[in-house]
């Protein structure tokens, strides 16, 4: 088994699990984008900025209105530079931030460049203000809490967290891990999951010859008269098995990942 990104501690919500030969697919899934629904608590920032953390300043946000926040968040929509949490999995010097963060050491994390596609606010109850944001891979959401409370001036933290689509897989499709135990007891599990092609159906799709599925089959390049749109493509045979995936190299098909039945 093998999971395509996780959560914070204190998130629920999607989290793409894939078993067996499927896990050789997880990289497509978490590098799509994401959509999550966040409630930010105005009025105190915290220094893990969610509310496990510890308060290190807050100001009355009673002043702040909704046309403010409205505002004010419409400069993170785009690519933006964004500081990770100190208290985040983000690499520094061959340890994980939280590690150092921890133990009280000091910390300099670089901005990174991330692509906010859209933020919405779907819910305002000061000091709360709820947000449904699509963005990309490696954006934290509790970075966009922080940053929102001090342009506001009062501080904030992110109080609550669901992760509502990664890619194609939606919460509406999620299983909560009860029904998941049941359907494994009762063995109906695999009926339940979804077939591995779905985690790359955003890539286009090559049908190819049985001399060529026999090429794809046994790691061999074959030479194709058309560039698709993307440089790799999903390749199924003619009576529509999935095979695997493969990668357009100077006017040939090369197999990156070979998938099928005995692979």
């Amino acid at each position: 088994m093998g999971h395509g990104g996780t959560l914070d501690p204190t998130a629920v919500g999607v989290l793409v699990v894939a078993l067996g030969r499927a896990t050789r697919l997880l990289d497509y899934p978490e590098n799509q984008d994401k959509c999550y629904c966040g409630d930010v608590v105005l009025g105190a920032a915290t220094n893990t900025d969610d509310s496990e953390g510890t308060v290190l300043y807050g100001r009355d946000p009673s002043g702040i209105t909704l046309d403010r926040v409205v505002e004010v968040l419409s400069g993170f929509v785009g690519e933006i530079e964004q500081v990770p949490p100190q208290f985040s999995a983000v690499k520094l010097q061959g340890r994980k931030a939280y590690e150092i963060a921890r133990r009280g050491g000091p910390l300099e994390l670089a901005p990174r460049k991330v692509t906010i596609k859209g933020i919405s606010v779907v819910g305002w109850e000061p000091p709360i203000v709820s947000l449904v944001i699509l963005c990309s891979k490696g954006t934290y959401i509790r970075s966009i809490a922080r940053d929102l409370g001090e342009r506001l001036g009062v501080g904030a933290h992110l109080g609550a967290l669901v992760r509502l689509a990664n890619g194609k897989f939606t919460i509406d499709d999620a299983l909560d891990i009860g029904d998941v135990r049941l359907a494994a007891e009762f063995e109906y599990l695999d009926k339940l999951l979804f077939p591995p092609d779905e985690a790359v159906a955003h890539l286009p799709a090559v049908v190819v010859s049985p001399s060529h599925s026999a090429d794809m089959l046994g790691g061999r390049r074959w030479r194709a008269r058309e560039k698709p749109g993307s440089e790799t493509a999903r390749v199924y045979s003619q009576d529509g098995e999935f095979l695997g995936l493969a990668r357009w190299e100077s006017g040939s098909w090369q197999p990156s990942v070979v998938f099928s039945e005995g692979a």
